[in-house]
């Protein structure tokens, strides 16, 4: 019986070790006049969730919930997309940010992701339609 189990855990640790063949990609992030903005990655083949936590101007200890915290279960065209309409940011405001995509049944996370904020903002009137 030992040896079956050990068997079974040596073919799933080896899947595993194989499968780890996706990074999450640094995402696109842009940020609205008058308010909100948006993180997005693009689709691959096997990705059913991207998940994004942030918070604005405070660091994210560890892999804290953060002010932001939701997982997108459906794409938007060839992107997946989290979308906050309601945060007014400036230049030098910063969006502190890790981000968990699961592909292939498999966990990927991107960590310590931030973002500052520059100057040239893009007029929201379209890119929330």
């Amino acid at each position: 019986m030992e040896a079956v189990l050990y068997l079974a855990l040596t073919i799933v640790s080896s899947n595993l070790i194989f499968a780890q063949d996706y990074t999450v990609p640094e995402p696109t992030i842009e940020v609205f006049t008058p308010k909100g903005f948006q993180i997005s990655i693009p689709h691959e083949e096997g990705i059913n969730l991207f998940a994004f936590h942030g918070n604005i101007n405070v660091p994210m200890e560890g892999l804290d919930a953060g002010q932001f915290s939701r997982d997108i279960l459906k794409r938007r065209g060839d992107r997946w997309v989290f979308e906050d309409k309601r945060s007014k940011l400036k230049k030098g405001d910063v969006i502190y940010y890790w981000l968990f995509v699961i592909k292939d049944s498999l966990g990927y996370r991107y960590d310590d992701g931030v973002f500052i904020v520059e100057g040239n903002l893009i007029n929201n009137c379209l890119s929330f339609i």
